[in-house]
């Protein structure tokens, strides 16, 4: 798997964890840092605006997608549709991808915030259960983009996020 999430920029000091991990920006050497990537890397980008999000996210999940594996998104549903819209224009035949499975999103109450609260040992489970899940379908890897916005606002369990970001 690929993991990559996404934070609003200028918040780095509410996750100080961060500073060990690769981050990336929106330039124009992105697609070149993209191609870097390995199988297993997590690489946390900060981002100024919604739009910056969408084009990062739907970039990352289409060099997945061009690769033959599965992609997968964590996002709100504000931007969800915004994301699709953009694999469109990036040449993925999106209705088409997400009937065979291969593409996927999800809701952060779905998967970080299952019961209103946030605890990092589901979420490795549930995130481990996906990646099995992956595997059996037959696709040959997952990108998986998780939006964690919402570690900024009081959500009880958050402060289990950076052990959860470490695994």
């Amino acid at each position: 798997k690929i993991a990559f999430s996404s934070l609003p920029d200028g918040t780095r000091n509410h996750f100080p964890w961060t500073n060990n991990m690769a981050t990336i920006r929106q330039t124009p050497s992105l697609h070149l840092g993209m191609r870097d990537l390995v199988f297993g890397d997590h690489v946390v980008a900060f981002v100024e605006s919604a739009d910056e999000q969408v084009n990062l996210v739907a970039r990352f999940l289409s060099a997945g997608i061009n690769k033959g594996g599965k992609a997968v998104f964590i996002i709100g549903q504000e931007l969800s549709p915004a994301i699709g819209n953009k694999l469109k224009l990036l040449g993925h035949p999106v209705d088409v991808l997400r009937t065979r499975g291969q593409i996927r999103a999800f809701d952060p109450g779905e998967t970080y915030l299952t019961g209103g609260f946030f605890s990092a040992e589901r979420t490795i489970r549930k995130l481990a259960a996906l990646i099995k899940q992956t595997a059996d379908e037959g696709w040959s890897h997952l990108c998986l983009v998780g939006d964690a916005s919402w570690a900024l606002r009081p959500i009880p369990g958050v402060e289990e996020l950076a052990s959860y970001e470490a695994e």
